[in-house]
């Protein structure tokens, strides 16, 4: 807000409005990404940070659906936080206020009105809907007052930001499909396995929305996308570590309980002849 501040008071609209089309590009190239991810990755990260004790597998279930829902709104959220300070650095604080009455009231509508077919998670989706409200509001207001609207430019970048993250969702369905296939349900696996294949899938996800957002492969993705590669690598291969470690457990497990079986059995054998005579 600072620096649209600045420009406003010296009249260079251009560059505020300049200003504005890279807060709106900055906050997608964050949330779009974090929203596809908390899309596809719901269950999972459901299932490792809650999914233990009196937590049941139904549980994550139905706590997946709500942190969906919630995050189709996320790109809403941050765009809306992003146009708000247009109308504070030009001392307009009312407006606002008044988007945000509205915006309350229809979420409370929303709320009454999909609790009734959806539960909790018609909560999560009034959320959203009501975020929908508020940047409807946003972009109607600042159009019609002639302070800002979305450029050319603008749109297609938001465009190629949102055909990379859809395709880094596809990448982690993939990955998940694979992981599934080798493993038969990697969710059912020891919460010290769970914990390095999630974090190589999020690897994972990052190379592919870098190669997908930069298809040149420019310096500055580069890195990132070699460090992703690399962290997936090592990760892959502690995770085939910990799963021989776990089978040779489970078989250490199975034969101490075979041989104390046997032991019983052979015990009850003995003390069976005793016992008759």
């Amino acid at each position: 807000m600072p620096i649209l501040s600045a420009h406003l008071k010296s009249e260079k609209i251009a560059e505020a409005r300049s200003t504005q089309d890279k807060a709106i590009e900055y906050g997608a190239l964050l949330s779009f990404p974090a929203a596809v991810a908390l899309i596809v990755l719901a269950e999972p990260i459901v299932n490792i940070l809650f999914q233990h004790g009196r937590f049941n597998a139904q549980d994550t279930v139905q706590t997946a659906a709500a942190v969906i829902a919630y995050s189709v709104g996320l790109p809403l959220y941050v765009m809306v936080k992003a146009l708000s300070p247009n109308f504070f650095a030009r001392g307009d604080t009312k407006t606002p206020v008044k988007y945000s009455i509205v915006v309350f009231a229809f979420n409370i509508l929303f709320i009454l009105i999909l609790m009734q077919f959806f539960g909790h998670v018609g909560v999560a989706c009034a959320t959203t809907l009501a975020a929908f409200v508020s940047f409807a509001q946003y972009v109607h207001g600042l159009k019609k007052r002639g302070y800002w609207e979305f450029s050319p430019q603008l749109i297609r970048k938001l465009g190629k930001i949102v055909a990379a993250s859809l395709l880094m969702g596809a990448a982690i369905l993939l990955a998940e499909y694979l992981l599934n296939l080798w493993l038969n349900d990697w969710l059912l696996l020891g919460f010290g396995i769970k914990i390095p294949i999630l974090t190589a899938i999020c690897a994972l996800g990052v190379a592919s929305f870098c190669i997908s957002a930069k298809p040149g492969a420019s310096s500055r993705t580069t890195p990132g996308i070699k460090i992703s590669i690399t962290i997936t690598k090592r990760v892959t291969k502690n995770v085939r570590a910990e799963i021989a470690l776990d089978a040779k457990l489970r078989a250490s497990s199975l034969f101490s309980l075979t041989n104390l079986w046997e032991s019983i059995g052979t015990n009850a054998v003995v003390k069976a002849p005793s016992a008759n005579r």
